[in-house]
C-alpha cells in the first residue's frame, strides 16, 4: 500500500499498450502485436471498449476541478 504516488501523462500516440485487469488495449498502430497477443488467447480489448466496461462498473468520474 502506498500513501502517495507520483501521476504523469503523455500524449496518447507514445502509449503502445494498456495493461488493466479488464483487458489489454494496443495501440492502433501495432496491429501486428494485437493480433500476436489475440493469438496467444489474451483478452485484448478496443481501448473505447475498454473505458465502458471499467465506467459501468465504477461510474462515470466527475471532472477534475483545479482551484
Amino acid at each position: 500500500m502506498r500513501d502517495e504516488v507520483t501521476t504523469i501523462t503523455t500524449p496518447g500516440e507514445t502509449v503502445d499498450v494498456i495493461v488493466t485487469e479488464r483487458g489489454i488495449a494496443v495501440n492502433g498502430r501495432h496491429p501486428d502485436l494485437a493480433a500476436e497477443l489475440r493469438r496467444r488467447k489474451v483478452p485484448v480489448k478496443d481501448i473505447r471498449e475498454l473505458q465502458r466496461d471499467i465506467y459501468r462498473i465504477t461510474g462515470t468520474p466527475r471532472p477534475v476541478e483545479f482551484g
